[in-house]
């Protein structure tokens, strides 16, 4: 989204664009023409990888850019759990894997590390990965926060103050949390709006229980959205 690239960018200074979400690929095809890799797939470090292949790069990669690269994928694909997960994701993982110096319980180890960081503070981390994206269909904004990690049940009901704390600073009473558990495979969900809680049981399967619901499988907030824009 040319909305949200960091303020210190000159879009007219930018030559290539790699990424994985849709709705802007128009955007960027008119300023870049074929430069504008755009993708639905897992990862967009799977593009990355591609392109090391594509130019003849791939065996002079640094262990240091197959680490970033490979946990990248991981990151962005929820451990392979997403459903945006692509084949090419699960084959870029394999080839960077033979480049990295990871330790066998990585994937742990990351996802731990990152719920330790975030809940060091709640609130900013929340506020740094909200979203507030209009919904044709619905004729309205929603406010979105997302916060990924190894165990998200706990977080959701013993950090529910600073959740709506913070997602109410954005005058929407529209807001909803959407955590993925990556260890259990599924959802958590904060909400208080009856309006998003029949959406999110509509569009995603979720169970509530009061205002915190679940779901039977992990869901990127990209694919939330992407559903949302389909009703």
């Amino acid at each position: 989204d040319p909305e949200h690239i960091a303020p210190g960018v000159n879009h007219e200074q930018v030559i290539e664009v790699y990424d994985h979400h849709h709705g802007f690929e128009q955007y960027w095809k008119d300023k870049i023409g074929e430069k504008a890799v755009i993708e639905m797939i897992g990862a967009a470090a799977t593009l990355i990888w591609e392109e090391f292949i594509n130019r003849g790069h791939a065996e002079n990669i640094s262990t240091t850019s197959a680490n970033f690269l490979y946990t990248g994928i991981i990151s962005n694909t929820l451990n392979f759990k997403a459903s945006v997960t692509d084949q090419r994701d699960i084959t870029a993982a394999e080839q960077l894997s033979e480049h990295t110096n990871l330790p066998p319980n990585w994937i742990e180890i990351y996802y731990r590390e990152q719920d330790e960081m975030l809940l060091a503070d709640i609130e900013k981390a929340v506020h740094e990965d909200t979203k507030v994206q209009y919904i044709d269909a619905l004729e309205k904004e929603l406010v979105i926060g997302q916060m990924e990690l190894w165990d998200s049940k706990a977080f959701v009901h013993d950090h529910a103050t600073e959740i709506k704390a913070t997602l109410e600073t954005y005058d929407n009473p529209d807001w909803f949390m959407t955590a993925p558990s990556i260890s259990e495979g599924k959802n958590y969900f904060y909400s208080e709006s009856e309006m998003v809680k029949e959406l999110l049981k509509e569009i995603m399967e979720a169970t509530f229980d009061g205002d915190f619901g679940t779901t039977p499988k992990l869901w990127l907030r990209k694919e939330i959205l992407k559903e949302l824009n389909l009703l």
